[in-house]
């Protein structure tokens, strides 16, 4: 008899037990959803480019120990949160609540981790420094600084084929998504540039030009000044390419403002007779960097280049040209348009 009761309570006391492992698991394996928490306040976390479920977990739980890392982890592979994350976005976790809360509020974002900033076609580096400071508050130095750092330099080097001191006509304008990195920013505009030019065929380019890559990029960054009507731009490219190749100076406006540093719209005597190799009036060939950063239809107008016996334009006060063959016809053309007989 005492051995049948000894037994009973044997699996009285196994029942208890697995009642209770019973209990414990479907209160906090089963449901794990339900587990709470309470933060000190709101919990915005910033998700970047390649940052996992793991990372961001990691960041949560860096701030709030006493959370269950591996029940986070879980629920973030249940819910399938590493598909949904958008990189550069912001999102935020609420002040309280259970760890499916935790989990859903990376489900949307709540704002952006970056803003939107678009440099206009044919600007200069410092042009775009001063763009991204009046657009994101940051310092021009640290534009330029990444613009000049030495793995882009080294980058732009090796496409150009000679080594480049100064990325000028590298950093494709166009719009993009800052993060607050300008290191990151100034990467992204010169592999724009790599990828919108990727389908030349650079040795025919030449070929045609007389011109290497360097010079094709400087002469289009001209060029970019010069056209206002994007028609115009081969038969000013063409224009450009006839007095290379007959020793003249190329004379153009636009170099002589890259060289004083800021824009004129009407450039005096005195300025045209700065001593800068940028002075086009003054020195022959093509300035010594591009001075601006071209659009893909500025370089293509000049491998492309109207082919043309015109050595002269001018501007007819409607923004657009007249061409002229001959230097005599050339100030026929600006009598007309000054309105002279």
């Amino acid at each position: 008899m005492k051995v049948k009761i000894k037994y009973f309570i044997y699996i009285v006391a196994a029942l208890m037990g697995l009642y209770s492992i019973w209990w414990f698991l479907s209160g906090f394996v089963s449901s794990p959803e339900s587990l709470t928490y309470t933060f000190n306040k709101p919990l915005k976390i910033t998700v970047r480019s390649g940052d996992t479920p793991y990372k961001i977990v990691e960041e949560i739980t860096s701030q709030y120990p006493n959370l269950d890392k591996d029940i986070l982890l879980l629920l973030m592979e249940k819910y399938n949160i590493a598909k949904i994350l958008k990189a550069d976005y912001v999102y935020c976790i609420p002040q309280k609540g259970t760890y499916l809360d935790i989990v859903m509020s990376f489900q949307d974002w709540c704002d952006k981790a970056f803003v939107m900033v678009t440099f206009p076609e044919g600007i200069t580096i410092k042009e775009m420094a001063d763009i991204l400071y009046k657009k994101t508050q940051t310092p021009t130095h640290s534009f330029i600084d990444a613009a000049t750092s030495t793995p882009l330099l080294e980058s732009v080097s090796a496409f150009a084929g000679k080594h480049i001191r100064y990325p000028e006509g590298f950093l494709y304008p166009d719009t993009y998504a800052f993060t607050g990195s300008t290191t990151r920013l100034v990467h992204m505009m010169f592999n724009n540039f790599l990828k919108k030019v990727s389908g030349i065929n650079w040795t025919e380019a030449e070929k045609r030009t007389g011109l290497d890559k360097y010079g094709i990029i400087t002469l289009a960054s001209i060029v970019e000044k010069e056209a206002v009507k994007k028609e115009e731009a081969p038969i000013i490219a063409g224009v450009f390419i006839n007095r290379l190749r007959r020793g003249m100076k190329l004379e153009s406006c636009p170099t002589v403002e890259y060289a004083l540093g800021y824009h004129k719209a009407v450039l005096s005597f005195e300025d045209i007779q700065i001593d800068s190799p940028y002075n086009t009036y003054k020195y022959y060939g093509l300035p010594p960097t591009p001075i601006g950063n071209p659009s893909l239809d500025a370089i293509k107008a000049v491998i492309n280049y109207a082919k043309t016996d015109y050595l002269y334009f001018v501007a007819d006060g409607k923004g657009g040209h007249l061409f002229a063959k001959t230097y005599a016809e050339h100030l026929a053309n600006i009598r007309r348009v000054r309105g002279e007989k």
